[in-house]
């Protein structure tokens, strides 16, 4: 009974969401925006902080090892998710239902969203990194996850599991940290080796 008032719930936030597609051009030019470019966006972030500072100071090595971090938490949040997903297949919403469809989509799990746990994962390492800049990624996020039902592409609970479960996982990894400190430094000193020995990595740094 409480599951199929949970599912009937959510459908009606995934119509009311998703039932604005197509109403305003700049609108649905935004969400599709964020829904296709968001890995790419935090990816570059990622980048950014890699080459960010002066090579070979304590500052970079800081922000390197935030970067392996970053990528740790939420490859074992994505690892989470691909589990649940194998285990509970649940059906996009395009499958089911009649939806204003802005961008195609493999019709493989909806639940949860990998577009939304990333992001949440990444924006929680922000915030552990960096108040500011975790409540900056904090509200990209939460707009990348009301992309999602507004492209067709997933329903809020998918959306709100993937939240769930990349805050989860990054911050066990977070917590845990003093474990995969070691073998970070080790792949940043790796890599400040190659680093000096090709010049256009050096030429990188901001």
């Amino acid at each position: 009974m409480f599951l199929t008032q949970l599912g009937a719930l959510d459908y009606h936030a995934f119509t009311l969401i998703n039932n604005m597609a197509g109403q305003y051009a700049i609108l649905d030019w935004l969400m599709k925006g964020l829904s296709r470019y968001s890995p790419e966006i935090l990816v570059a972030f990622l980048v950014y902080l890699w080459f960010k500072g002066r090579a070979g100071t304590a500052d970079q090595r800081d922000h390197r090892t935030f970067v392996i971090l970053a990528i740790a938490g939420t490859v074992f949040a994505l690892a989470i998710g691909q589990v649940i997903g194998t285990i509970w297949f649940r059906p996009r919403p395009f499958t089911v239902h009649l939806v204003n469809m802005l961008l195609p989509h493999a019709a493989d799990a909806s639940f949860p969203s990998h577009h939304a746990l990333a992001a949440f994962a990444i924006a929680t390492a922000a915030w552990f990194y960096d108040k500011r800049t975790g409540i900056v990624f904090g509200i990209f996020a939460i707009l990348v996850g009301i992309s999602r039902p507004f492209v067709g592409a997933h329903y809020p609970l998918d959306i709100v599991g993937g939240a769930f479960i990349g805050i989860a996982a990054m911050t066990v990894v977070y917590k845990g940290r003093m474990i995969l400190m070691k073998p970070a430094a080790f792949i940043v000193r790796i890599y400040e080796k190659i680093e000096f020995t090709i010049p256009g990595l050096r030429a990188l740094h901001w």
